[in-house]
């Protein structure tokens, strides 16, 4: 009978002076400063060649070996827009991928039974992958973790579930999170339309007057990269929920229609009119009479008036 030394089957990791062999640990790493905006769509927060190493056989008898499983990314960074990911062997692996890491991103059963020391080749990093909610998420305070990932050891050809090695990045200096938004620098709050006859509604029946319009803008001054929504609010005419209502008494049957470009404007509703700006925006609508095709007799010389209220979210 052959027996072997506890020492000579021990499967080793090491992580920044501190060890574990044939079992389960957990390492916390301090990332260095990290800077996150929009405009970084990936960051390396660590390299884990440079302090994580292990030490075993992964040759045909013990058949050594070190795998990520599926790692975790902190709330915080996934509601910045960003996941995940490991980079080994040159490769790129989602965190939701099983990927190797000992003794090469195969984790090759060598042809050799020596016992070798090799660095574990993994580096994490972050990838923008969403826009992001980064107005509703606060500057991220130094020790705040950003991720953990789990390593699962191999011996004796099996993988080995309870030789779970856990390794915890936290923030080693504070994230200053970017505010996207914009500043309004104009705003047409007064539109006036020009007069039309009757005559001309006859003619037209139900719909958008084309014959008169009168345009307005809003100028923004933003931070590059500000998404930019709005939201068009106020009294609709009946049964469209594209045209507001006439609010002076009378001609119930004209109101007043907004459009973008060639598209009206539906109350209520939240359009994505930037996606990405620019430091320097014009949002730009026009304002039409329509006539909803009832009785003309019903329509009278007067007034047509008609509000709104302009409500802008920023992401």
């Amino acid at each position: 009978m052959l027996f072997i030394p506890k020492s000579a089957l021990a499967f080793t990791c090491y992580s920044n002076g501190q060890s574990v062999y044939n079992g389960s640990a957990t390492f916390v790493v301090i990332v260095d400063p990290i800077v996150l905006s929009k405009t970084v769509d990936e960051v390396i927060i660590s390299d884990m060649s440079k302090y994580a190493s292990c030490k075993g056989s992964p040759g045909p008898r013990f058949k050594d070996g070190l795998k990520g499983i599926p790692a975790d990314i902190a709330p915080t960074f996934a509601r910045l827009g960003y996941e995940g990911y490991f980079v080994s062997g040159g490769e790129e692996f989602s965190f939701l991928q099983s990927t190797c890491f000992w003794p090469d991103n195969k984790c090759t059963i060598r042809g050799s039974d020596a016992e070798v020391t090799l660095p574990i080749d993994a580096k994490i990093g972050l990838k923008r992958v969403a826009p992001g909610d980064w107005n509703n998420v606060a500057d991220i305070p130094a020790g705040t973790e950003i991720a953990r990932i789990y390593g699962e050891m191999r011996g004796s050809g099996v993988w080995q579930p309870s030789w779970r090695v856990t390794w915890v990045f936290k923030l080693g200096a504070p994230v200053v999170v970017p505010r996207y938004t914009c500043q309004i620098e104009r705003f047409d709050n007064d539109v006036t339309l020009p007069s039309i006859d009757r005559e001309d509604l006859r003619h037209k029946g139900d719909g958008r007057v084309d014959k008169v319009t009168k345009s307005f803008r809003m100028d923004l001054n933003c931070v590059s990269m500000t998404g930019v929504s709005v939201t068009f609010n106020g009294t609709k005419m009946p049964d469209k929920d594209d045209v507001l209502a006439n609010t002076t008494p009378g001609n119930e049957n004209i109101g007043i229609q907004i459009v973008s470009g060639s598209t009206p404007v539906k109350l209520g509703v939240t359009n994505e009119v930037i996606e990405s700006s620019q430091e320097h925006e014009s949002l730009n609508y026009n304002a039409y009479y329509y006539y909803n095709g009832k009785d003309l007799m019903d329509v009278h010389g007067g007034l047509i008036t008609a509000s709104t209220e302009v409500t802008f979210d920023y992401k």
